[in-house]
């Protein structure tokens, strides 16, 4: 019996609550020379960032290849949330006939830190992920730059968009920036990290608090 694994290679905590599947299917072929019936395939990690999984094969003649897509995995989010540093980790996927195992494949996965960015190896669009809008040090920027416009006109308010204003609404981009400038930050690199690919990323209260950034940093923020 022949197992693949067809998944991720790299996740975190951003790419998981966004709703990217670990596993996205598991193939098996059946090379030997008799028929299975009532297969029980089971799947698992090390270390424990998402709950056991098992489904169950009916029937898999010798010579097919059967393919599970419906492998919905329940992550654990406190996990991958805690963790501050990339690990590695591993896949288990064991095909059990009457509690036996007939075949087994180990694929490794790193688990990203918290704050880390994996470049484009999950598509560019994913550095979104740690753009925070509703953050508390995000609305103190915002606060500040609501006075920078009160300063010019006391009507002036954060409408964005809405105002349908092309002029006021540059006014106010133009006072986030100032708000931000304000702050003083100074260029650094990026925080330290093991991985090729990516980097890891300032979140608004590190930024503000160490008055350190990258552009990316101080892009998202």
């Amino acid at each position: 019996m022949k197992i693949e694994l067809n998944s991720l290679n790299k996740i975190n905590y951003a790419l998981a609550s966004n709703g990217r599947k670990i596993i996205s299917s598991i193939s098996l072929f059946n090379d030997e020379k008799i028929n299975y019936s009532n297969l029980k395939v089971s799947i698992k990690c090390e270390p424990e960032f998402f709950s056991s999984f098992i489904f169950e094969v009916s029937f898999i003649e010798n010579g097919t290849r059967i393919i599970e897509e419906n492998v919905d995995v329940v992550l654990n989010f406190s996990y991958l949330y805690e963790l501050n540093e990339a690990k590695k980790g591993n896949i288990i996927v064991e095909v059990l006939n009457n509690d036996e195992c007939i075949a087994s494949l180990t694929k490794e996965i790193e688990l990203l830190s918290f704050d880390e960015w994996d470049g484009v190896i999950s598509g560019s669009e994913s550095v979104a992920n740690f753009v925070l809008p509703n953050d508390k040090n995000v609305e103190l920027l915002k606060t500040k730059a609501l006075q920078i416009l009160l300063a010019e006109n006391s009507e002036f308010d954060f409408f964005g968009y809405t105002g349908c204003d092309k002029e006021y609404v540059l006014k106010q981009i133009c006072s986030l920036y100032l708000s931000i400038a304000a702050q003083n930050l100074h260029y650094s690199l990026p925080k330290a990290s093991f991985e090729i690919n990516g980097q890891k990323v300032r979140l608004p209260a590190e930024i503000l608090s160490s008055k350190f950034a990258t552009c990316l940093d101080s892009t998202l923020l």
